[in-house]
């Protein structure tokens, strides 16, 4: 636990006691702050407060509060470092404070407090390639527009005209008697505010009226420059705030929850107040506007939780389900998700007595345990909802293929279950394929080479989606069965006695497959019965492997036909799962995937399939993958497959086929044919007329692959550098 002792020192609660961390030896330095420690206890983030030179022209204010770190060494001890940060504000005016407010050991994240104290943002700190943080500021578009320049230069105030700068020793003696007179109450008026009286010399007394003249010229000169400022100013703003002295560090601080004011209807001054959050990873800004009230917590399986109304002390919470969109009060969301075991009766939430809170429930990163702050009497609870035994399970066996210019990842599920299977698991309801009523068989084919990895191991299950689109009272249910070809023989014959209709199902086989490895295998569905309307066996977009990925057969496997050839450009929705030993079950509780190169995540979106094929890096580095669970968590990361720049594609320069050297490509002998990409996999230039000097000046500075086919002596692929 870190935090703050004597409203001066950043301190960290150890063995159950406060300890001081460190802190500047500069006569600045007037306080610190520890904001929030990782998990592990490796980094505390936090800020120090400095004496701030006053100067009035500028407007700047008396301290800054600057963001920091203290990282803990080999010895347990703590070093102390300052954070990069922007010391001006939008509109160019030093900013009062920046605020280091949560970590996780890959993001540190907090608010910027601009000049004025009215427009707050946010800001997130990552690390370089170098492991240096850098920082980047959030939420700036919503509350300036986006092609109106920023007003950057701030009229400078006239100083004010000082009459004891024009007094005579003889006048600063009358001046501090008088003082002293009515401290005791000997005179009835302050001479600070009659310090004009004072100035004895007519020189002087001139030259302080003339001062005073020019001032006043000088003023209304300035209150000009200002009106214009502030009618530019308000050109370029939204209206829009942020609540950043409410923020929130949600999902282990890979997101924070704001409360989002904006305006309402146009109008300047009526603003409605909803929950957001920004998601630090990429930075995005996520505002709920069809939601009303305070942000206070979020959870990884996508809770919301608010407070509302905004106008008055005793608010009530409020959930929103993201993924579902759906709202619910707090007390009959806890009792939904304890199947009833606890119970917030809405007859006791009136106001009047205990009500479910104020503004405040913060939840664990999984959403099992809350934290909520009960209004009158003021107690703060704990509820566990009594999902802790969820399972975290990483992915197990990553590991790669390197192609000519990708990188094609696969990997067991937490259970140990390899995914086999061509489809992208895109659908959409009721968008599948059938036969007009007919029986048919659709299936995926595994060739020797394709199974030669998993040999002696066991076919378990099949994974697969089907469709309803037919509600009709006299539809003709869909029956299906488990369809196992092994050479074009089939061997699995097995009903299926539930059918999940459009949704996933994934089916045990009574007798897995023992697979040899050295014949093909063709694992599908046979539809045995269905409706004339229906369309049930579910495909994706795309036959990239057509032959493998869209095959059927209406005659039990003695002929086989692909969907492209009939003109459905489809995959079937259709996986084998396979694993070491027999009977192993597929872990059905993951939602998808995450890929991570170096520690950050290399796509956005989730990956439902186990397999993933990504850009080739240029550099070197480590791969991991987590599984998402439905619950919410994310699991520990897999095994590390790495990546070493350069191996497995030769360098270029130097070898025996040829040379690169002032933008030209040297060729020792001609080929076929002459292919170059870029490392996206983009093809830039093809060239097939046996041409051994290739022209690369068009071509930018980077890294390129170069394949060339030699015919019989079939391809090489090497890597170069412009």
């Amino acid at each position: 636990m870190v935090g703050q002792q004597n409203w001066k020192y950043p301190v960290i609660a150890t063995n159950g006691e406060w300890n001081k961390l460190p802190y500047p030896d500069d006569p600045a330095y007037l306080s610190g702050t520890a904001w929030d420690i990782t998990n592990d206890g490796s980094m505390i983030c936090g800020a120090l407060t400095y004496e701030n030179e006053i100067n009035e022209a500028l407007q700047e204010i008396g301290t800054i509060r600057k963001p920091c770190i203290w990282e803990r060494q080999e010895d347990g001890s703590y070093k102390l470092s300052m954070l990069n940060f922007p010391l001006m504000d939008p509109t160019n005016l030093k900013v009062q404070a920046v605020d280091a407010q949560f970590c996780n050991d890959k993001i540190i994240s907090g608010r910027v407090i601009d000049n004025t104290g009215l427009r707050n943002y946010a800001i997130s700190w990552k690390k370089d390639t170098e492991g240096v943080w850098q920082y980047k500021e959030l939420g700036i578009d919503a509350l300036y527009k986006k092609d109106v320049p920023i007003p950057q230069s701030f009229p400078l105030q006239p100083k004010k005209v000082n009459p004891m700068e024009y007094f005579t020793q003889e006048d600063s003696v009358n001046y501090q008697n008088d003082l002293e007179r009515f401290a005791r109450g000997e005179l009835k008026k302050n001479p600070e505010f009659f310090q004009r009286w004072y100035i004895s010399n007519l020189d002087s007394l001139a030259a302080y009226s003339e001062a005073s003249k020019l001032y006043k010229e000088q003023v209304e000169l300035y209150n000009k420059e200002l009106a214009l400022y502030s009618d530019s100013l308000n050109n370029c703003l939204t209206g829009d705030k942020f609540d950043m002295f409410s923020a929130v560090k949600a999902c282990g601080g890979n997101y924070m929850i704001i409360t989002y004011r904006w305006r309402k209807d146009g109008d300047r001054r009526a603003r409605e107040s909803s929950p957001s959050y920004f998601n630090l990873n990429d930075g995005s800004l996520i505002v709920k506007k069809d939601l009303f009230g305070l942000g206070s917590g979020l959870s990884m399986n996508d809770y919301l939780f608010y407070a509302a109304p905004v106008e008055i002390p005793y608010r009530f919470a409020s959930v929103y389900d993201i993924r579902n969109n759906k709202e619910t009060t707090f007390h009959e969301w806890v009792k939904e998700q304890t199947n009833g075991a606890i119970y917030i009766d809405p007859s006791e939430d009136t106001g009047e007595g205990d009500i479910t809170l104020i503004g405040t429930i913060q939840t664990s990163d999984d959403g099992n345990i809350l934290c909520v702050f009960f209004g009158t009497p003021k107690v703060s609870y704990v509820i566990d909802l009594g999902k802790g035994n969820l399972k975290t399970d990483a992915p197990k066996n990553l590991d790669y293929e390197e192609g000519l210019i990708k990188l094609h990842f696969s990997w067991q599920d937490p259970a140990g279950v390899s995914e086999l299977g061509y489809s992208t698991k895109g659908f959409r309801e009721g968008d599948g394929i059938g036969n007009e009523g007919k029986p048919m068989t659709g299936a995926i084919q595994f060739t020797p080479t394709d199974l030669k990895p998993y040999k002696d191991q066991y076919l378990n299950s099949i994974t697969f989606y089907i469709n309803r689109k037919c509600e009709d009272a006299d539809r003709v249910d869909t029956k299906i069965n488990l369809a196992v070809f092994e050479g074009g023989k089939r061997i699995v014959n097995q009903p299926v006695e539930h059918i999940n209709e459009n949704a996933w199902n994934t089916v045990a086989l009574d007798a897995p497959v023992l697979i040899s490895g050295d014949i093909s295998l063709q694992v599908g569905l046979e539809l045995v019965q269905h409706d004339v309307d229906e369309w049930p066996l579910g495909v994706c977009l795309y036959t990239g492997d057509s032959g493998k990925s869209d095959l059927f057969t209406e005659d039990e496997g003695k002929s086989w036909e692909t969907l492209e050839s009939h003109g459905f450009n489809r995959r079937w929705n259709i996986f084998a799962n396979i694993s070491e030993e027999k009977g192993v079950k597929k872990a059905t509780d993951v939602e998808g995937y995450k890929l991570y190169f170096n520690g950050e995540l290399v796509q956005e979106y989730l990956i439902k399939t186990q397999s993933i094929s990504v850009n080739m890096p240029d550099e070197s580095g480590v791969y991991t993958v987590t599984a998402l669970y439905s619950s919410g968590i994310e699991s520990e990361r897999s095994n590390d497959a790495i990546y070493t720049f350069g191996v497995g594609i030769d360098n270029l320069e130097s070898d025996a086929w040829g040379t690169v050297e002032n933008k030209m490509l040297y060729l020792n002998r001609p080929f076929e044919n002459v292919a170059i990409y870029n490392v996206a996999g983009l093809i830039l230039g093809n060239y097939s007329s046996g041409e051994t000097e290739i022209d690369l000046s068009d071509m930018t500075e980077g890294i390129y692959i170069l394949v060339l086919d030699g015919g019989e002596t079939g391809k090489e692929v090497y890597r170069f550098a412009l």
